[in-house]
C-alpha cells in the first residue's frame, strides 16, 4: 500500500501551503479505494473520452479487477502501461488543444497527486484546491512518463 494512503500516517504539518491539496487528494484517494461504486463511475467517465477503450475489466464481478490507486508518486514509477490518460482535477477547465500544444517540454521526474491504474491503463490526476490552471504542469507530468516509456522501448529494441 502507498505509505500516503494509511490513515494512521498524517501528511506533515511543517509545510502547511500544500498540506489542503495534499489532504483532498488523500482523501478522494481513499473515497476511491473504499467505494467500488464511485470508482468504477470515475474511471468509466475517464475512458468514455477513447473511443474503443471500454470498461469490460469490471464486466465479471467474481473476478478481481487489476486496480492500483496510489498518490504522491514519483512520474519514474509509472511504467507498465499502453493507455495514458492525464485529467485535471481543478477549478479551471483543462483546454485540450492548449494542452496539446504545449511547448514547456521540461525532462526531471515530477510527483504525480494520484495514479488509478487499471490493467495496462494509466490514469494521472493533477489536483488544485482553487482555480489554478494546471494544464502545463500536468503535460509536463505526461511528456515525462511518456519520455521514459519511450527510452525504455528503444533500450528493449537495441537489446534484441
Amino acid at each position: 500500500m502507498n505509505s500516503h494512503l494509511n490513515l494512521f500516517k498524517p501528511y506533515s504539518k511543517e509545510d502547511r501551503e500544500y498540506q489542503l491539496e495534499n489532504d483532498l487528494t488523500r482523501a478522494l484517494a481513499i473515497c476511491l479505494q473504499e467505494e467500488p461504486a464511485f470508482l468504477y463511475e470515475v474511471i468509466k467517465e475517464v475512458f468514455k473520452h477513447k473511443t474503443g477503450h471500454d470498461t469490460s475489466a469490471f464486466e465479471d464481478i467474481s473476478e478481481e479487477a487489476d486496480i492500483t490507486i496510489s498518490i504522491q508518486e514519483d512520474s519514474s514509477n509509472i511504467t507498465d502501461y499502453n493507455h495514458l490518460f492525464a485529467v485535471s482535477l481543478s477549478g479551471a477547465h483543462l483546454d485540450i488543444e492548449s494542452f496539446f500544444d504545449s511547448n514547456h517540454k521540461r525532462e526531471y521526474d515530477p510527483i504525480c497527486d494520484l495514479i488509478i491504474q487499471v490493467g495496462d491503463s494509466v490514469i494521472i490526476i493533477e489536483a488544485k484546491r482553487d482555480n489554478t490552471d494546471c494544464t502545463h504542469q500536468l503535460y509536463n507530468q505526461a511528456y515525462n512518463i511518456w519520455k521514459k516509456s519511450k527510452s525504455r522501448e528503444d533500450d528493449e529494441k537495441m537489446q534484441d
